[in-house]
């Protein structure tokens, strides 16, 4: 989602009591299997290292998409599997994807299913797989060559941690943040913030942001996957609300770094005003 003014606005709400005695209508959602159209290669493993699935979701966005797998070409943790969920993208993403990237394996939705149940499908695979690790992440991303080693290092410190944000700059100004945590007793959001040294503490987060996030697999088990009524926007911030209610901590690391260009895929579309503005009933 796009995380902006108004989604501090709803953490602010949301947060407005203790937030491990929220209690939202968005029940876990249940994991089951899935049958969607797919073509598999997977990349060199190193059993080591905790397994993590990277899903990358795509709707009619080949260009960002590329640039993102470009990048992930170039990462330097060992043990990783590139899933590309296509929602039914007309600008054909699926043949340039297939032919350009026969590593990445694709999962080709029938329908546009939205940012929730797009990633879902992902995340499902993922697990169906054996991975350690979930990590989301948006298609108008470039990450750096390390940024997974910094996310998994923090995972692995603690049982308890359930998912790990890495410090995001805005891709077109990279010395301005675009989201590195959000601490509701301090009263203190990083989003559109110039980089302070605040940003370069790690230290727990009251939200995750959907752009990227690593999720521990037994989080997800346990609580579930994201709410697919809200197809998208402030579905990080409920998922959120349910980890953290769940037994979870959200950690925030400086030491992974991801660039983000921002709202390629939703924008200011009426579409994306609708669901900001409706999901706003679905959060207490």
């Amino acid at each position: 989602m796009i995380f902006n003014a108004l989604t501090e606005y709803v953490l602010k709400k949301v947060y407005s009591t203790d937030p491990d005695k929220v209690i939202l209508e968005a029940q876990p959602v249940k994991i089951g299997p899935t049958q969607p159209r797919e073509s598999v290669i997977s990349k060199e493993q190193e059993p080591s290292k905790p397994k993590v699935a990277i899903v990358v979701l795509n709707w009619n966005g080949l260009v960002d998409t590329e640039e993102c797998l470009q990048s992930l070409k170039k990462i330097s943790y060992p043990n990783t599997q590139i899933i590309v969920v296509d929602n039914a993208s007309t600008d054909n993403s699926v043949k340039e994807i297939k032919e350009r990237y026969p590593e990445v394996r694709l999962i080709e939705n029938k329908d546009n299913m939205g940012f929730c149940e797009g990633n879902n499908i992902g995340i499902m695979a993922a697990l169906e797989q054996g991975s350690d690790y979930v990590l989301i992440l948006n298609n108008d991303t470039i990450v750096e060559p390390d940024f997974l080693e910094g996310l998994v290092r923090v995972a692995e410190s603690n049982p308890e941690i359930g998912a790990v944000i890495p410090k995001i700059r805005c891709f077109y100004n990279q010395q301005k943040i675009w989201f590195a945590g959000y601490r509701r007793v301090e009263r203190y959001s990083t989003f559109m913030q110039p980089e302070t040294e605040l940003t370069d503490w790690g230290r727990p987060s009251d939200a995750a942001s959907g752009c990227a996030i690593l999720l521990r697999r037994k989080a997800l088990e346990q609580i579930g996957l994201f709410d697919p009524r809200f197809f998208f926007a402030f579905e990080d911030i409920d998922f959120s609300v349910r980890l953290k209610a769940g037994g979870f901590k959200i950690y925030y690391t400086p030491k992974s770094i991801v660039y983000h260009k921002a709202g390629q895929s939703s924008s200011l579309s009426e579409t994306a005003v609708y669901y900001r503005t409706r999901n706003l009933a679905l959060l207490k």
